[in-house]
């Protein structure tokens, strides 16, 4: 598993994933407010069926161009019957077996960039200074869903110098990047581990898809558009291959010889694809005390 869980999914999303779907399915006339998706499953899903996957695509982006997802999934049906995130955490997991999980460096930026292109430009090409006051607004709006938003900004911003603008920024993406994908990464691998199941923990200090060469975005918005396949230094292969073998196989392979992750032991192994690092360079958390301060919300 990579950069996330269900735990994120704290409400069901049947209803939200409906009112996308009329509404895409309105846009390519596939639907009306006559004829629902939910009225006439069979009549618009077999229309949709029927579009060409590319244009509804397009379609669905149009909707909402700064959105980094459109569907989440739901629960409540024969394929997931129960809330996934109370199974989770009850450790009401089958079929154990050895966990590889895992997280990306900076995966925050590519979230606050493509949901502020008129801020940050293209994936953070206009790559602006912030100051804290803005940086604190964004926050605000990043926490909103959280009880008291303000404790979780004053966590981020405190002893933050007020010209420090890379930190300023950096705190924004880090918080993003921990909330969507880092934490409830790291408290899945926990409850899983505490069922006495085998989780090895890594952390790509290299994304697997980064961004175009601003280096104040951090790793993840590092080299999108000036990639090069020649460039040794910067190959997913690599990790493609580490992920694909190890679902293969049914076991986390090089990772074998790392230490197990637990709560009790939060200790990780670095992934790297440039040969100067040391890719079994072994770390604690990742992002311990930031998720330690705001897993309450989460109940974990």
């Amino acid at each position: 598993m990579e950069s996330g869980s269900a735990i994120l999914m704290n409400n069901n999303y049947l209803q939200p994933n409906l009112q996308v779907s009329q509404r895409l399915a309105k846009a390519v006339e596939c639907a009306s407010d006559d004829n629902t998706i939910e009225d006439n499953p069979d009549g618009v899903v077999g229309c949709l069926r029927e579009q060409n996957a590319t244009y509804l695509a397009y379609v669905l982006w149009s909707l909402d161009p700064t959105s980094i997802a459109a569907f989440f999934p739901q629960y409540g049906d024969e394929l997931l019957p129960n809330n996934a995130v109370d199974d989770i955490r009850e450790g009401s997991f089958t079929n154990a077996v050895p966990l590889l999980i895992g997280s990306n460096k900076d995966e925050g930026s590519f979230l606050i960039t493509t949901q502020n292109p008129e801020i940050f430009g293209f994936f953070g090409y206009k790559d602006p200074e912030i100051n804290k006051p803005y940086a604190e607004s964004m926050l605000l709006k990043i926490f909103s869903n959280f009880t008291d938003p303000q404790k979780y900004v004053n966590y981020y911003m405190d002893g933050v110098p007020d010209d420090d603008y890379d930190l300023i920024r950096r705190q924004v993406y880090t918080a993003a990047g921990d909330i969507m994908f880092l934490c409830v990464t790291v408290y899945f691998a926990e409850s899983y581990a505490e069922r006495n199941n085998d989780v090895y923990f890594y952390f790509s200090l290299t994304a697997l898809v980064t961004l175009h060469g601003r280096p104040g975005w951090g790793s993840h918005t590092s080299k999108k558009f000036n990639l090069c396949l020649e460039d040794h230094t910067y190959s997913p292969i690599l990790i493609v291959k580490i992920l694909g073998s190890s679902s293969e196989t049914r076991h986390p392979g090089m990772f074998l010889k790392g230490p197990k992750y637990s709560k009790a032991n939060p200790t990780y192994m670095n992934i790297d694809v440039n040969p100067s690092i040391n890719r079994a360079k072994l770390g604690t958390g990742p992002h311990l005390e930031n998720c330690n301060v705001i897993r309450s919300h989460y109940g974990f």
